[in-house]
This record gives C-alpha cells, structure tokens and sequence, in this order.
C-alpha cells in the first residue's frame, strides 16, 4: 500500500509541477514574478482559472493523501468521502455509478461530483498547501519529507510558522499560491473570457468537422456575457478533439456538464447534465445547498504575499 501511495503521490507532484512563468506585480524577494498553476489560464490581473472542473482522479488523490496522514478510521478521511448514493436519486438506472463512477479508470477524468460546497472549499485549501510545498521544494527553501505524519505534515501555516521539520535555513519564500471557489463577479469574468476565445476560434476554425459540429450545437449566451446576447456557438466534444484540444487559454464545458460551486454560502454557477435538453434558465446562479449528482466545482487562484 505504502509502494501505491507513493507512486501516485510521486505522480501528482508531477502533475504539480509548474507549466509556464508571466510577469505581474508581486514581489517574490529579489524578483517579481508569478506562475501559472496547473490546469490553469491567466485571466489577467493575478487571477487564474482551471481549464476544466475537478476531476475524480484529482479527488481520489486527495482521498489518498489524507488517508495516508490520518488514516482510513479517522474523522478527517471520512470528511472527505464524496456521496455516491447522490446517484441513487437519477433513477434505478444510474444505480451503478453510485459504486464505479468515482473510482472506476473510465470516468477518472471526469467531475467529482457528490461534494458539498464545504468540501470543496476544504479541497481548494489542501490544494494551495500541495502546491505550495512542491514549489518550496523545488526551489530549495524546503526538504522533502517522504512520510510526512498527523505531527509534522506541510502546510502555509506550518511554514511561516516554522513549524515544519523539513524547512531549509534561509529565506523565506514570499508570495504563496491561493486556490479557492471563484465568486459570482469572478464566474461573470471567467465566463466572458471563455466566450470570447471560443468566437475566435469559431472564426478561425477550418476543420470539416469542426464546422458541422459549429453549426448543430448552439447555446443562447447570456445577457451580458460576450457579443451581448447573441447565439454563438459551445464546444462540443467532437469540436473540442478536433479544434481546442492543444488550446493553452481554453476554459471547457463553463455552462455544461455540471454545475460548479461559488464562493458565496449556498451558491453555484452553470448548468449541470441534468439540464440537456430543457429550456435554459434565464440565470447562471442558483442558490442551492444540496449534494448531488450533477454538481461539481473548479478552482481559480490568485497569488498572495504573506504578512510579515
């Protein structure tokens, strides 16, 4: 189990890893510079937001991870659990992804679903310290503890407080990453930036396939998103494989596939699978504290400096 846990461990420290660097206005010692996280695309003005909403892959790490720290009998792994009986309400059908959709290899790149929004806020600040402590490492301010314990595991907190064993004498690094739910005004944003890549790569595209798939999918955007109303085109998932898949600024599935949790108490953005097929709403917001099958969530992050 140990062998497991450190392959996969090893494999999301990977995927951690840092894609590109861009310049902003955050002081970081001798040197101002930020990076984009992974999965994420620069929104401007030191905000970042996640290509695609959280996997059940990415969860079953986490689950892994807090497993590993406090054990599977714990109360702070059982916190973590998705609800897979959320699929029980879909009907007598959708009875078996209550005990293969999370985990099963087929749906390991698709949306968590079945957490609360209290559990994503959680995940989002797990995620901050994990990625975090993977900078610290590779940029030599701290040592890599390979079983970390309930005692002496990373996180910011632990860090500026010098709390952590594995801390490098030195400098202390700066600016720390911050990943959490986006707000409704941040969703607005996120929303009109997908839009407008999406135009230009309608008017861009010269795929066959792209085209037939542009011209029988459709979406009424809303009111004061991108081009002011006007019906333009969604991606698709065959328009997506045949003309955004390498698209570095590419923001998937805003309004469908699930909805996404916001920052604000009982709130969520878009609209879920359940939703195919019927008139959209004339909102992007619900308000709802449910736990279900189609809600998920995604991240954005913004880079911090930590106070002195």
């Amino acid at each position: 189990m140990l062998k497991l846990f450190v392959g996969i461990y090893l494999h999301f420290l990977l995927f951690l890893l840092i894609s590109c660097r861009s310049a902003n206005e955050l002081r970081d010692n001798e040197a101002i510079s930020s990076e984009t996280p992974p999965n994420g695309v620069c929104l401007g003005n030191n905000l970042y937001c996640d290509q695609t909403e959280m996997t059940n892959f990415a969860w079953m790490e986490y689950m892994l991870w807090v497993e590993s720290i406090f054990g599977k009998n714990s109360s702070e792994y059982s916190a973590v659990l998705p609800d897979t009986s959320v699929w029980m309400a879909v009907g007598d059908s959708s009875g078996i992804y209550s005990r293969y959709y999370l985990t099963h290899p087929a749906y390991r790149d698709c949306p968590v679903v079945g957490v609360s929004q209290q559990q994503a806020k959680d995940y989002s600040r797990w995620r901050s310290d994990r990625v975090f402590e993977t900078i610290l490492v590779r940029d030599g301010y701290i040592n890599r503890i390979a079983v970390q314990t309930r005692e002496n595991y990373f996180s910011r907190e632990s860090y500026y407080a010098s709390a952590f064993s594995g801390i490098l004498p030195g400098k202390i690094k700066e600016t720390y990453p911050e990943f959490r739910l986006p707000t409704t005004d941040e969703w607005i944003r996120i929303e009109q930036f997908a839009d407008s890549v999406h135009a230009t790569r309608v008017e861009e595209c010269t795929s066959m396939k792209c085209r037939e798939c542009l011209s029988r999918y459709k979406v009424l955007i809303g009111v004061d998103a991108f081009r002011n109303g006007e019906t333009i085109a969604s991606p698709t998932a065959d328009v997506y494989e045949a003309c955004w898949k390498d698209e570095p600024s590419m923001i998937t599935h805003i309004r469908g596939n699930v909805r996404e949790w916001l920052a604000e108490p009982g709130m969520a953005a878009g609209w879920g699978w359940n939703d195919q097929g019927e008139p959209l709403p004339m909102s992007r917001f619900v308000r709802t504290d449910s736990v279900d099958a189609w809600t998920g969530f995604r991240n954005v992050c913004v880079w911090k400096t930590a106070k002195p």
